[in-house]
């Protein structure tokens, strides 16, 4: 990378976290755990609901889609997992699911909710699942959205590998990663979707949040650390008594949803839902169906 292009890079990139951070300022209120200030948005009264995203996302992967259905009948909370959206992230560890686990109990500490039904999606679903390991008399139920709650083997995401290479991510992710990702971010949205129709609010939203040096390196960290935590606590989940509603969507190519189905097998007396033809987001995709296998999971 020539010094050119390097400084080029940085400008533009400092320009589009500027422009990303006076577009979209936090829609929530903040609460600090363990000195690390986290932001949550909150509507709603009745039984509490706590919705936990999943990677690249925040508060918004749910306030744009059934969060105010939700709150007409729930005490619904939204929180942006530790380093994501608008929270802060710990000095050390932040990226494990155990970690985050412990943090967003702290949210609910701090606002007072008594065992919330926890809604995980995709990553936040590896974040649920520790939760309810870890503190299962504090948990009501949980609820998994194309949950990843399992370990993998395989190569890292490119941007994982290179996380590793502290000097060289500083580099790339403070001159080109951020360009890049707004040249490529609408397709890999779109795909996110797939194969239904994408939220176009969402995708920019979406992207201004995500598409920021110390985001991305966050991002990169968690999917390198949540196999790490996974490997923890998975074989824990056949003493799950926590009751478990599995989602997912039959045509998801993000998260197979044989991982789901894996889950349902582990865990005893779990019930498996699945949504013919629905892609990665089932809350945007059918936010009704969603709320209501919440609603059957709520009332056990």
């Amino acid at each position: 990378m020539t010094s050119a292009v390097a400084a080029g890079g940085a400008l533009v990139t400092q320009a589009l976290v500027r422009r990303s951070l006076a577009a979209y300022p936090a829609p929530g209120e903040f609460v600090t755990v363990d000195g690390v200030r986290l932001h949550y948005v909150r509507r709603g009264t009745g039984r509490p609901l706590v919705f936990i995203h999943g990677a690249k996302g925040s508060v918004y992967d749910f306030t744009l889609s059934l969060f105010d259905a939700a709150a007409q009948r729930y005490d619904a909370v939204a929180v942006d997992r530790p380093g994501c959206g608008y929270s802060e992230r710990p000095a050390t560890d932040g990226g494990s699911p155990i970690v985050q686990a412990r943090f967003i109990r702290g949210v609910v500490r701090a606002l007072g909710l008594k065992r919330p039904v926890l809604v995980g999606h995709s990553l936040g679903g590896a974040a649920a699942m520790a939760y309810a390991v870890g503190y299962p008399d504090e948990v009501g139920a949980v609820v998994t959205i194309s949950g990843h709650v399992l370990p993998y083997s395989g190569p890292q995401p490119p941007m994982t590998a290179l996380a590793r290479h502290r000097l060289l991510a500083a580099v790339v992710l403070r001159t080109i990663a951020v360009p890049f990702g707004y040249a490529v971010g609408p397709a890999i949205v779109r795909r996110l979707f797939a194969p239904d129709p994408e939220n176009v609010k969402y995708r920019r939203v979406a992207l201004a949040l995500a598409l920021r040096p110390d985001r991305l390196a966050h991002d990169a960290d968690d999917l390198h650390a949540v196999n790490e935590g996974l490997r923890a606590i998975y074989r824990s989940y056949p003493r799950v008594r926590v009751p478990l509603l599995v989602l997912t969507g039959s045509a998801d190519h993000v998260v197979s949803p044989e991982e789901s189905n894996r889950l349902h097998r582990l865990v005893p007396g779990s019930r498996l839902v699945v949504l013919p033809g629905v892609g990665h987001l089932p809350h945007f995709a059918r936010p009704d169906a969603v709320l209501a296998a919440i609603a059957e999971i709520a009332a056990v």
